[in-house]
């Protein structure tokens, strides 16, 4: 099994002299999970480290979301309200570009180059990203980019993915992936696998068909067996309907018992044996894959993904594969 490269830069940090505290989601969380990881793996680690290039460019972004929308985000109003932090909307829109937009630019341009990595040489690991609430004309629920589908786009742009390539979205965040579901609802090229409490947003997929068989509706407070249950059953028969030619994997935190947004019941162990089954599940059909944290908003959040990034960069792993 290939050893993932780890995309990462102290510019995916937003801070913002504190108002940044005022939404749950931790703004350093890949620096955070970074030291975890560095700690743990030493100086092998240093081999598997890229920094994305640049943020992503405008054309870049115009691959999936509306001109005008991305026009309006030079309004602070506009910023705060994708962002669910109202006094943003009192500050300059050009501060809020450098210390707020500009990071999530660096995490949308982290997404493309590990995807771009992963079709070269099987895995790869972005440690910012899985902004699944993003539509082609607005943000919300903290996300203002959609970088998974900007990334399909750039590499189909780029001929990296040939125009009937299928790719899957497996998204185990607790929340749904209403952005990433309705930019692909009509685009049967991409198919997304999503497990989600229904009782916190934005709730209940309402629409029926082949398209949402497996969006997966789940109950506030499911513990581990519960989870697995659903999940080794169904996420068989969904990677059965392949093959993919990449596979985006959106490993949430926020399904950790505790944790305030998320409401499920999952222990830290549950956790990462999920992220473990998901990324081997890909690996046995051959699957590329990328890994992006998503959300989690507890103190263990960090934590969490720097146990996934550690398994999956250890080599012993894949030589024992």
């Amino acid at each position: 099994m290939t050893v993932p490269r780890v995309f990462y830069t102290p510019d995916y940090d937003i801070s913002f002299w504190g108002i940044e505290r005022l939404h749950p989601f931790d703004s350093r969380k890949s620096s955070r999970a970074l030291l975890r990881v560095r700690n743990a793996l030493g100086p092998a680690l240093q081999t598997l480290l890229s920094a994305p290039s640049a943020p992503a460019t405008e054309d870049s972004l115009r691959l999936v979301h509306e001109a005008a929308y991305l026009s309006s985000l030079r309004h602070s109003s506009v910023v705060a309200k994708a962002l669910e932090v109202w006094p943003l909307r009192l500050l300059p829109a050009r501060a809020l570009d450098r210390n707020v937009l500009r990071p999530m630019r660096w995490a949308v341009q982290g997404t493309i180059e590990a995807a771009r990595d992963a079709l070269a040489y099987g895995a790869a690991i972005n440690l910012a990203g899985g902004y699944h609430h993003s539509h082609r004309d607005r943000g919300e629920g903290f996300c203002v980019y959609a970088d998974v589908p900007i990334a399909i786009e750039v590499l189909r742009a780029q001929s990296l993915l040939s125009a009937d390539a299928r790719i899957a979205i497996i998204d185990l965040d607790a929340h749904r992936g209403n952005g990433f579901e309705a930019i692909y609802e009509k685009d049967e090229r991409v198919a997304c696998f999503d497990m989600y409490n229904f009782q916190v947003y934005p709730g209940l997929l309402r629409s029926k068909g082949e398209r949402s068989r497996f969006v997966l509706s789940l109950r506030a407070l499911m513990d581990d067996e519960g989870y697995f249950n659903v999940l080794r059953h169904h996420l068989p028969e969904f990677l059965g309907t392949g093959p993919f030619a990449l596979a985006f994997y959106n490993a949430g935190t926020d399904v950790l018992a505790g944790d305030p947004l998320g409401r499920f019941s999952l222990t830290r162990e549950a956790v990462l044996e999920r992220d473990r089954y998901v990324i081997q599940s890909l690996e046995k059909l051959g699957i590329p894959w990328v890994m992006v944290p998503s959300g989690g908003y507890t103190e263990e959040s960090h934590k969490l993904v720097a146990d996934t990034v550690v398994w999956a960069c250890t080599p012993e792993r894949a030589r024992a594969a």
